[in-house]
């Protein structure tokens, strides 16, 4: 058994290998939510992150969605990034939260089925309210290469370390205002 570390954190025994997987996903600006999507049909997920480390492409990051809890190792930026996720107890993630860095990130997620994928709609709230991004993930690059965007998506920002939840939970109070005055007219 060895140890996982969160940043300097030692997190307690690992019992074998933690699976290793790669996150291929695009990232864009939503330049108009669709009308559908207040949809009750459609999954929706309230989201708080924080970061526990963030060096260069590497980043450690505690999630809370609904009311299942991970950690989650990623390195790499742009299109395809290497993930490593590992479930946590409630009393896990408040311990680990305690010695994140930044500003907790919090978001509303819907899950809008398009064509052959799911794009993963989120509006922040909070200090960067206003900002809304859409994320798809694909089984392939090859796959995210020959995606089309539907009408309702804006500016593409795959790989713009500006709208990386990292660098957003990193930044200063102010950035919201500044993003909104890039995001397209709602």
């Amino acid at each position: 058994m060895s140890n996982l570390f969160a940043g300097d954190i030692i997190f307690g025994e690992s019992s074998g290998t933690v699976p290793v997987k790669y996150e291929i996903e695009r990232k864009f600006l939503v330049a108009q939510l669709p009308q559908d999507m207040d949809s009750a049909s459609l999954r929706r997920s309230e989201i708080t992150q924080m970061y526990l480390f963030v060096d260069g492409d590497r980043e450690e990051r505690i999630r809370k969605e609904d009311d299942s809890y991970c950690l989650t190792f990623k390195e790499g930026r742009g299109l395809k990034r290497k993930e490593t996720e590992i479930a946590l107890r409630k009393d896990d993630f408040k311990a680990l939260a305690v010695h994140a860095i930044g500003s907790a990130i919090r978001k509303t997620r819907c899950a809008i089925p398009y064509e052959n994928n799911t794009v993963y709609v989120d509006a922040y709230a909070g200090r960067l309210a206003g900002l809304v991004v859409a994320e798809v993930e694909f089984g392939s690059e090859a796959e995210a290469h020959m995606f089309i965007a539907p009408s309702w998506f804006g500016k593409e920002v795959t790989g713009n370390k500006t709208y990386s939840n990292s660098s957003l939970a990193l930044s200063a109070d102010g950035l919201s205002e500044v993003l909104r005055r890039k995001l397209p007219s709602q």
